[in-house]
């Protein structure tokens, strides 16, 4: 099964890419009328000068370098944050290893191209089971 052919048959309107793709992939990708997200994996030494290199992509989703690019529920160094908002002018979603406690760290980062959170393991019952009343909290205390 080929991209476009999960883009034609869900209607997908976003392609998040999350391996070693280039700028001329994502390129391609949007030219079936999609949004590209570009997933970037944070570690303790992240090359900045990388963000560069993808022209193209609509955002960066920024999750916690993994061997299996992310998923892993774990949280990458946030203070690498300000760095990056200085050295793109490009949104970003954060991701990896957020949980409910994190809503006032997340408020009080002050990051102007942070636009969405990516809210996943932390947030379930059960493995792809969202538990609602602990998003309804931690969504009540970011915007408190």
């Amino acid at each position: 099964t080929t991209i476009k052919e999960k883009i034609n048959q869900h209607g997908l309107a976003v392609v998040q890419l999350h391996g070693g793709e280039s700028n001329d992939f994502c390129k391609a990708v949007k030219e079936f009328d999609v949004e590209v997200w570009k997933v970037l994996s944070l570690g303790n030494h992240f090359d900045f000068s990388q963000l560069s290199d993808f022209p193209d992509a609509d955002l960066f989703l920024l999750d916690t370098e993994t061997k299996n690019h992310g998923g892993a529920g774990k949280k990458f160094d946030w203070a690498l944050l300000d760095e990056l908002d200085k050295n793109t002018p490009k949104q970003y979603f954060l991701a990896g290893g957020i949980h409910a406690e994190d809503a006032k760290k997340i408020k009080a980062l002050q990051l102007e191209n942070l636009i969405g959170l990516d809210l996943n393991s932390r947030f379930e019952s059960v493995p792809g089971l969202k538990n609602t009343q602990q998003l309804e909290k931690f969504l009540h205390e970011l915007r408190s």
